[in-house]
């Protein structure tokens, strides 16, 4: 069962418990009302908006998303924190990938040189483009997105996003991570190879 129907069903089981709570204490119905509510608003009131905002991000902006036109790629540069993911860009089809470190300095890898130890050296990027990795914290209702950008070598420019999102649920759950889980996942398939098949293809 995902993190997403369990924070569903635990939202249910306590509506029943509250309910069976409220049916004991000894006051009229109007105050018995008002017990309920604050007994299930106070832990799930941003239950329906969160879940609503999460699954309409994951719906619009999930995946990979195109932002201009670009020709097909054979080579393209890694840049940190993801320049260790030369061989998975290889793998799917990359020919050259340019795997630039912190500071900034690069290797030039392809199939062949994968296995060896390559020079990092301070030299100009000759792709016309680089797979950057970022998590963006701080959407609303606590989600997080965790993307892979297409970009200008040069300039930076987004010209592709490929988008997954994190729903850290409820205000109590985010208090307690890891231990009672989080709202929910969106993924859309292995990013490095929809980037890598992007690049390849091209966007027309």
């Amino acid at each position: 069962m995902s993190d997403t129907a369990n924070l569903f069903l635990l939202a249910g089981i306590w509506s029943l418990i509250a309910i069976v709570i409220v049916r004991l204490i000894p006051v009229p119905w109007p105050a018995r009302i008002a017990v309920l509510a604050l007994l299930v608003g106070v832990p799930f009131w941003e239950l329906p908006y969160g879940y609503y905002n999460f699954k309409d991000l994951c719906r619009e902006h999930g995946g990979l998303r195109n932002f201009e036109k670009f020709g097909p790629q054979t080579s393209v540069c890694a840049s940190y924190p993801i320049d260790s993911a030369a061989g998975s860009l290889l793998s799917n089809g990359l020919v050259i990938v340019e795997a630039q470190d912190e500071d900034g300095r690069i290797k030039t890898i392809t199939k062949e040189t994968i296995d060896r130890a390559v020079k990092a050296e301070r030299i100009p990027i000759s792709s016309a483009y680089c797979v950057r990795h970022a998590f963006v914290q701080g959407l609303p209702w606590r989600i997080q997105r965790n993307e892979y950008l297409i970009t200008g070598a040069t300039d930076q420019r987004i010209a592709a996003r490929f988008s997954d999102y994190v729903w850290y649920g409820t205000w109590w759950q985010q208090q307690m991570l890891p231990l009672l889980g989080r709202g929910g996942e969106c993924r859309h398939g292995d990013p490095l190879k929809a980037v890598a098949s992007a690049l390849l293809t091209g966007v027309k």
